[in-house]
């Protein structure tokens, strides 16, 4: 797919977000060049180069030239970034590698603050060891963008992906998550946070792309991930495959299994509390009650404040701004409305509230 106009906005808000200020090496898959809708959009250079401070930019016509197609490897060393890339034509330099079956070796194992995937994994059919490799050429701390394909693209390559994909693989690897955006039609120059209203909004007969960060938490090898709506169907022989993040990963001397997934998924979280006074609701806190949280639950309906659910009382949303819980959101009906709710109050999507069915195990 190739380097879009969408991608450079994005570099330009993770830098002014901080995002870059650790990264000092780049492994993209693919020999990347930049697509034809980049041409034209000589500002967005010129904008990172601001950003990250570089004092001799390239002339404009270099730009431009850079911007018709040519290859990204420029882009990154103007920034700074010390490059590298690979791909079976081992072109623009890159390792002659093939993700379907190569091994990451010593000497690139965990070397890169930064490794991107635009538009690269679609076309292996060994799906597995390619986000392997992702994993283990990341260093500990380090950043993985995926830049997919995620509607139409009609025989484009062997797939598209969905966010249960990448929630799947930072559940398993402990990831953190940036995002995911996604892009109304690949022709024009944005991406906006998805939520599943916008397929109303999307261009039929044009191409989406979906954009997520991974980010390595830990030192521990890759672990295949298992889709969640599954998992309680598993026989144990079956689930005994799946390894999970190490209990040198932990902390709290949580075993169980449930424990394990919710740190994965909130590294953070101490304090949890539940939104939703509802069945869902009432389900969730059975479970966390199972674990060393402090835990909470509130509701947007006055009449049910101060009644107890498995012994904890109801409270007002409003009582709980600023204390430094995690929510976790056990409405379905009125996911949207809570959501925008949390974000007035300051909260971030998912770095500070998740929608329960992101965490299928806690019901």
């Amino acid at each position: 797919m190739g380097i879009g106009p969408n991608v450079l906005r994005l570099y330009c808000q993770l830098k002014r977000e901080g995002i870059f200020d650790n990264v000092k090496s780049v492994m993209e898959f693919g020999s990347q060049e930049f697509s034809a809708a980049c041409k034209g959009h000589e500002s967005a250079v010129y904008e990172l180069a601001r950003l990250f401070g570089v004092k001799n930019a390239p002339a404009p016509v270099e730009v431009a030239e850079m911007l018709d197609c040519g290859p990204a490897k420029p882009l990154y060393e103007m920034l700074g970034l010390s490059y590298a890339s690979l791909d079976t034509d081992g072109r623009h330099g890159a390792l002659p590698w093939d993700l379907n079956f190569v091994t990451v070796t010593p000497e690139h194992g965990g070397k890169y603050g930064f490794v991107t995937n635009h538009g690269t994994t679609e076309h292996l059919i060994n799906q597995w060891n390619a986000f392997k490799v992702a994993h283990d050429l990341t260093s500990v701390g380090g950043y993985m963008l995926h830049c997919l394909p995620f509607m139409n693209y009609l025989d484009h390559g062997f797939f598209s992906y969905h966010p249960n994909f990448f929630y799947a693989l930072a559940t398993a690897n402990g990831y953190d998550v940036l995002g995911p955006w996604v892009t109304i039609d690949d022709s024009l120059n944005h991406y906006i946070p998805y939520d599943q209203s916008i397929f109303k909004y999307i261009n039929q007969t044009g191409n989406s792309t979906m954009l997520v960060i991974l980010r390595k938490t830990g030192p521990d090898p890759f672990a295949t991930p298992f889709q969640g709506v599954y998992e309680s169907s598993r026989t144990t022989e079956n689930a005994a495959r799946y390894i999970t993040v190490s209990a040198s990963a932990r902390s709290g001397g949580y075993e169980t299994d449930l424990s394990n997934m919710v740190r994965r998924h909130f590294y953070r979280a101490k304090k949890v509390v539940v939104f939703g006074a509802s069945s869902a609701g009432k389900a969730i806190l059975r479970q966390l009650k199972t674990l060393k949280f402090e835990i909470a639950i509130t509701d947007n309906n006055p009449a049910v404040h101060g009644a107890e659910i498995e012994g904890i009382k109801v409270v007002a949303p409003d009582t709980l701004k600023g204390k430094g819980y995690y929510v976790i959101i056990a409405s379905q009906p009125g996911y949207h409305e809570i959501s925008r709710q949390l974000v007035e109050m300051g909260y971030s999507k998912y770095a500070d509230f998740a929608d329960y069915r992101l965490l299928p195990e806690l019901m």
